[in-house]
């Protein structure tokens, strides 16, 4: 009898030095065991000192997801950098194709994180994407994973609470801590009337590049082995916590702002959460 593979289905962005986006959510997808899927929405040119170019075609990207559709249907998908605002349409029609239990994790990503981005931080933070998102996307979305600055600018609230998720117009959320000034990182997730709250040091570690991302992946992958949310929250915030601890005594190139270092053997795999 053949075993069926349980599988995540990235749509995001290519990093071409593999920090973040697809390259990210592929290593975070197989630390887990599971069969990775990919429909790439918008190729960088970029690396952990910056952003040079990006090109998105929404024509390309409706192909990708056409052909997933004929071969595979995902046990979670998650949702990254979108790139412009034509792309979201063409993502939701199809997750509307997709049966209602699969979870999707929606990563709003409006700018990145490495030096020297705000030459594009108007392209990835337009008016109209934002409206789509809050119109479209969002909805369809079973958690989104904001961070802080994120959380701010797409609700104009900067506390994590049942209010900022209502105006999210969307199921859940947990708001990624990490661009915090404060010594203690705080992961907080929200559900309707429910506010979950994971702390942990701050760790100094310059190797961080894709943190976001890897964070959302991990999340999603949870979810789609069949985790509850409040599981795969802790799971994902414990898993992270180690990854980074591990992350800091290494070098990839020239490199200052280094990805993390995604390892099996840092996974989270206690059921007793």
């Amino acid at each position: 009898m053949l075993r069926q593979v349980k599988t995540l289905l990235t749509i995001a962005g290519s990093d071409p030095v593999g920090g973040a986006g697809i390259q990210a959510d592929i290593r975070v997808g197989c630390s887990l065991g599971l069969h990775v899927v990919t429909a790439v929405t918008t190729l960088t040119a970029q690396n952990s000192k910056g952003i040079m170019d990006f090109y998105s075609d929404p024509d390309f990207l409706r192909l990708q997801l056409e052909a997933i559709r004929e071969d595979v249907v995902p046990d979670a998908v998650k949702i990254g950098l979108i790139g412009i605002p034509s792309n979201i349409k063409i993502i939701c029609r199809y997750l509307d194709s997709l049966p209602a239990s699969v979870p999707i994790v929606v990563d709003p990503i409006l700018y990145l994180s490495a030096a020297s981005l705000s030459l594009l931080k108007i392209e990835f933070d337009s008016l109209e994407l934002r409206k789509l998102y809050l119109s479209e996307l969002f909805p369809r979305a079973s958690v989104l994973t904001p961070n802080l600055d994120e959380l701010k600018i797409l609700t104009g609230i900067d506390s994590p609470n049942n209010l900022a998720l209502k105006a999210l117009n969307t199921e859940a959320m947990v708001v990624k801590g990490g661009h915090s000034k404060e010594d203690k990182i705080r992961d907080v997730l929200v559900t309707p009337g429910k506010v979950e709250m994971f702390t942990h040091e701050r760790i100094n570690c310059h190797n961080t590049h894709g943190s976001g991302c890897v964070f959302s992946s991990f999340l999603a992958s949870y979810l789609g082995l069949g985790e509850t949310l409040e599981k795969a929250f802790l799971k994902t915030c414990l898993t992270m916590e180690k990854i980074i601890s591990k992350s800091c005594h290494y070098n990839l190139g020239n490199s200052t702002y280094g990805p993390l270092n995604i390892n099996e053997n840092y996974i989270c795999h206690d059921d007793s959460i």
